[in-house]
This record gives C-alpha cells, structure tokens and sequence, in this order.
C-alpha cells in the first residue's frame, strides 16, 4: 500500500499525520474485509526504508476463520457531523466494547464526558484552535479547495468532504446547494459557527486516540484503530467525527515557526496527540461521502 503525495492537504497536514492515518483506515478496512471472507491477513509497517513511500505490504492467506463482526458494516461507517443527543449518554457497556478496540500497544483509547475537566479543556481548545485556523488565509484556502459544493463537483472529483455529508438539516441543505458558493469569509465563519454551536455542544463524549511518537508507524496504526473503533461504534448506533482542530493548529505554527500554546493537559505523559474527536447518538442519519472507484487507487 503506497502513499499518494499528489493528495496531500498541504497546510492542513504539513507533516503527512492525516495522509499516514488514512492509510492506517484503508488498512484496517482491507484486514476486516479479508476476515469477513475467511482470508487471514499479515501487515508489515513500511517494509523497506529504501521506499518511504511504501506504507505496508499486506500479505492475505487462505484458510482464515470467517469473521463478519466489523465486516458487516463497512458500508454503513460514515462520519456523522450533524447534532448528537448530548442528554443520552454512552453506556459503559458500550465503552468498554469500544476500548477493547485498542489492541496494539503503539495507539492509545481515551473516552471522557464532555461534562467533565477534561471535556470541558477539549471543547476550549478545540474552539480556540477553530478560530486561529480561520484567521490563517492559507490553511482556510487548502479546506476551501477539498470542499465540494455541489453534486457535480462531487462526481468530478469522487473525493472530498460536500454539502451532502455536512450535517445540515435537509432544508439547510437544499438551500445551500441551489444558492451560490460561499465565499471564502462566509465558509470559514460558518466552519467555526458549527463547530461552536452544533459539534461541540451536542456530544455526551469526546475522546483521544494517542501515540507514543510521530513516525508514519504510529499514525498508521492510529489509523487502524480509528477505523476499528468507528466500525464498532456503527454497530452500537453510535456517530463519531474528528475535531482534529487543535493538533491541526499546533503543527501549523510548527510549520511557520511561531509560537502556539499545544493541549498538553489533555493528554497522558508521554503520549502526543494523534486524533481527537466526538461520539454519541446521532439526531440525524449521516451519508456517505464521495469515494473514487477501486480501478483509481490501484496500480
């Protein structure tokens, strides 16, 4: 599996950790796809430092035990950025089967309240992180861009965030589509405007996913467990969307050599940040995002 550096978001992830945690995602899809038809799978971590762009050489087998569990609903996994029922909570049950995700000891699982100190800390810092970014014109340009504004767009490209898939009402949505494109003010105000009004203060939970480095290895293996995790959730009718704003501030001031205050409170010692994000049940039903046909990504 190879990276594809034409894709990469440019200010947006300066240092390839969200490229390294999508590979992570399609790794772990291809692994509980191969489960689901009884092939057992061996993954090695970028297998050759002749070749850093060589991500993992994934070797299936015959002969594995049919296992369906995540299988099932790899369709139906989607980001959901619409409200959440913050009155209805997490049960531990369902936490404890989310937790169990955490098989590798390279990427950590952490669930909190967001009622909580700690939940209280992410949502500040998520929403100070949201405001810096939008002040940087370059960062707002490379979103701008990865956006997809109408049906069209989105079949031309087959990628990308849309109208579709943003969590607005379905009257909100017609509206937004049948109007005329936002400008660049407009887009970044209303970003902000839903991640301050709808994402942070519906979600019962908020949670980290943690490395104990920043190598390609562990943001890929961030990226399994990710997936896993998003898999088990869907089962358990449960939305999630990453709030990644505040690592996303941080390696954009590393980037420009300035100076920016990182959320270190919110994570364990010796650990760093490698996604952070939200779960609940969700008010609205999320739909799927664009995906390009197999015969695009394979060589």
């Amino acid at each position: 599996m190879l990276l594809d550096r034409s894709r990469a978001l440019g200010p947006v992830d300066p240092f390839l950790r969200q490229m390294h945690i999508g590979i992570g995602c399609a790794i772990e899809n291809l692994c509980v796809a191969a489960r689901s038809r009884g092939l057992s799978s061996t993954v090695r971590l970028r297998p050759d430092s002749a070749y850093p762009d060589l991500a993992a050489r994934i070797t299936l087998a015959s002969g594995g035990v049919v296992d369906n569990h995540h299988g099932q609903v790899i369709r139906r996994r989607h980001t959901n950025r619409g409200p959440y029922d913050r009155a209805l909570r997490v049960p531990d049950l369902v936490r404890n089967a989310l937790a169990a995700q955490a098989t590798s000891r390279v990427a950590g699982l952490e669930l909190f309240d967001a009622e909580s100190e700690r939940g209280v800390a992410f949502a500040q810092a998520t929403l100070a992180a949201s405001a810096a970014l939008i002040a940087d014109a370059d960062f707002m340009a490379a979103t701008d861009a990865w956006f997809r504004w109408t049906p069209r767009e989105t079949s031309e490209h087959g990628d990308g965030p849309s109208l579709r898939c943003s969590g607005l009402a379905p009257a909100l949505e017609i509206l937004a589509v049948l109007g005329p494109k936002q400008s660049p003010d407009a887009f970044a105000a209303s970003w902000h405007e839903s991640t301050r009004d709808v994402q942070l203060p519906t979600a019962p939970t908020f949670g980290l996913i943690t490395v104990g480095g920043a190598t390609p290895e562990q943001f890929i293996e961030a990226g399994r467990l990710w997936q896993r995790v998003q898999l088990e959730a869907t089962l358990h009718g449960l939305g999630m969307q990453p709030l990644d704003q505040a690592i996303e501030a941080t390696e954009r001031a590393r980037q420009l050599g300035v100076a920016h205050i990182e959320p270190a409170a919110l994570t364990p010692a010796g650990t760093q940040l490698a996604m952070m994000f939200r779960i609940g049940y969700p008010l609205r039903e999320a739909r799927a995002s664009a995906r390009r046909p197999l015969s695009a990504v394979l060589l």
